[in-house]
């Protein structure tokens, strides 16, 4: 249990979008990116990457938007 957040950036470190930030009770739970930006612009294709946070960790991963 929790805050979350799950955020993508683009391959400079810049936060391109953030997908979920929310306090969580522990269960699991899905995020999807529709490749637009915060602004509702489509992405650039190409590599990026996906952040999850937690309260006491952190993961990231490479991921490929494919136009």
């Amino acid at each position: 249990a929790g805050p979350v957040a799950v955020t993508v950036h683009d391959l400079a470190g810049r936060l391109v979008r953030t997908l979920t930030s929310v306090y969580t009770a522990g269960d699991r739970g899905t995020a999807s990116w529709d490749g637009r930006d915060r602004n509702g612009r489509a992405a650039a294709a190409g590599v990026y990457f996906c952040r999850l946070v937690t309260g006491s960790s952190a993961e990231t991963r490479k991921i490929a938007l494919v136009r």
